[in-house]
């Protein structure tokens, strides 16, 4: 990996209870030369029951808005509430190539539905450092 060139981090507040595939939380990066991204996504839910699974993987999308979303590779750490109103934390750290003058979007996608329900706010961040390459 080439020499850091940027980070940014970024938060999405009030995730959908029970969604599932790509929530998009930064938008729009367009490198000015080809770079590798590392995203570390750290999500955290609460659900009305126990036995709900927070699984996910740090993905992107491109082009901007309407592209193709391309998961990460790394597995995901599921976490599964104990009981109701717990809150469940977990995190996932991946990377990804990066054409310049490219639109990206950054998210998450949820491999089954997010737990649901519970009385907390559930949210997720992204990390993301931009290398040269």
């Amino acid at each position: 990996m080439g020499a850091l060139v940027g980070q940014s981090v970024n938060n999405l507040d009030n995730v959908a209870n029970g969604v599932t595939g790509y929530v998009n939380i930064r938008s729009n990066y367009i490198p000015a030369t080809n770079q590798r991204a590392v995203v570390l996504a750290r999500c955290t839910f609460d659900a009305a029951g126990a036995g709900s699974m927070l699984a996910f993987r740090a993905a992107i999308r491109s082009p901007t808005g309407t592209g193709t979303m391309t998961s990460g590779t790394a597995y995901e750490q599921a976490a599964e509430t104990s009981v109701a109103n717990i809150w469940v934390v977990s995190t996932v750290q991946d990377f990804f190539d990066l054409t310049a003058g490219v639109g990206y979007d950054f998210g998450v996608n949820f491999v089954g539905a997010s737990p649901s329900g519970g009385i907390g706010n559930d949210f997720c961040t992204l990390t993301i450092q931009y290398f040269s390459r």
